[in-house]
Order: C-alpha cells, then structure tokens, then sequence
C-alpha cells in the first residue's frame, strides 16, 4: 500500500501536494496522583540525606524467621514463584525492612556504618488460588550508625542516630506533604503502642496512628534480629 501511494505521489509530483501540519493534542496529561506522592516522598527524604534503595520484589523466605515473625502472621503467607532464580529470591516479599537491613548489613561489610536508607515499593498479600495477588505500597526507612555520617570532618563527636532522629525525619515529612498532626481525633499523632512489632526494641518504640488505626510504626530494631 505504502509503494503504491508513493508511486502516485511520484506521478502527480509531490510540488502539488499541499504541506499541513500534524494535528497534535496539546493538552496536559493528568498526573497519576500515587506516582507523583512517591516521587515527592522520595525527593524529601533526599533533602536531608537519605538514598533510596530499589531492592528486587522477591525475597528469601528465612527473612520471616530472622524477623521474629509469629507463626500465625499474616505476612508469612506468601507468594511461591514457580521457577525462582535462587532459594534468596524464591517468594515475593509481604515486607520491604527485610531487605533495607540487607543493605545496611552489605554497607557495614564494605565499611560504611553510617547508612540512611529509604524504600517505597510493593508488598504482595496472596489471594485465591491461581488469582493474581494483591498489591499494596509501602515506605519503609533505616538509620544506622553516625548520625552525622561516616569520618564527616565538620562533626568530630560521635552521635549515634536513635528513635528521635527517625521521629524528627517522619514529622519532617508529614509536615511538607502538608499531613494534619494536630490533636484532632482524624488527625495523624505518635503513641506508645501496648505490643509491638516482633523486631522492633519494645523499650525504644512508637506506633503512628490516624484517628484508632495504626499506619506505621518506628523504632530500634531488636538485637536478635540484628544479629540473624
């Protein structure tokens, strides 16, 4: 077809064909407002010197086990892949902390022991049989080691980060995305929970609460984790 009106293009001479121009919709696409929380979130944490990390969605089913999880948690039901690449990559994650503290395990193993990290990625929840799993997003974040980073020649004194500074950089973000944290009762405030998560110090922890729902939670990550 493309030969043939070329050739009668040729013939009637292409001087004789009128020039227009394309026809192109100028209007602005609408913004997919999920993308753009994500990339605003990502862009603030860099303002006061997290890196984001961006680990693989599959994960190694030991990290469960190494996160003290109960035997009846929820996010131990998780999705096999059929043909995994190794036994580390052979489910997909229901948590994004597991692989952040790999990262923060592979800086300190190369000397960096002053790490802020931040992830925001899905977490897969199964459902029925042969049906895709749900998928939900999450932000997870870790701090370790000097505060002020590693062999940083303007702070000489050696400030380890604690539950405060995760407090300051979570109040720091809810505060430029403009999130109520008023003491209204539909507003966003921190609470001491009455149990905390199976990896967290229950002595050094703080939930995140909207109105009687928690939404997140902080703290020190507990030894035995660390140390699986």
């Amino acid at each position: 077809e493309a030969d043939l009106v070329e050739e009668i293009a040729r013939l009637y001479g292409y001087d004789n064909i009128p020039v227009t121009l394309p026809t192109v919709n100028l209007s602005y696409p609408e913004q997919d407002p999920v993308r753009k929380l994500r990339l605003e979130t990502a862009d603030l944490f860099t303002r006061i010197g997290f890196s984001e990390a961006i680990n693989y969605s599959f994960s190694s089913p030991d990290h469960l086990d190494m996160m003290n999880l109960d035997e009846n948690d929820e996010r131990r039901r998780q999705v096999k892949l059929l043909n995994p690449l190794s036994e580390e990559q052979s489910v997909m994650r229901t948590m994004l902390l597991p692989g952040l503290l790999e990262n923060v395990k592979r800086n300190i193993s190369f000397q960096k022991t002053s790490v802020k990290l931040f992830e925001t990625g899905m977490v897969f929840m199964p459902t029925e049989e042969d049906r895709l799993p749900n998928e939900n997003m999450r932000l997870a974040g870790v701090m370790s080691g000097n505060l002020h980073g590693d062999k940083d020649p303007l702070h000489f004194k050696q400030q380890n980060c604690d539950i405060f500074d995760i407090k300051g950089c979570i109040e720091y973000l809810l505060e430029s995305l403009r999130i109520d944290m008023d003491d209204q009762e539909d507003s966003i405030s921190f609470e001491i929970p009455e149990q905390t998560e199976p990896f967290i110090d229950k002595d050094q922890s703080l939930i995140l609460t909207h109105g009687k729902k928690t939404i997140g939670e902080l703290g020190k990550v507990a030894a035995n984790v660390l140390k699986s």
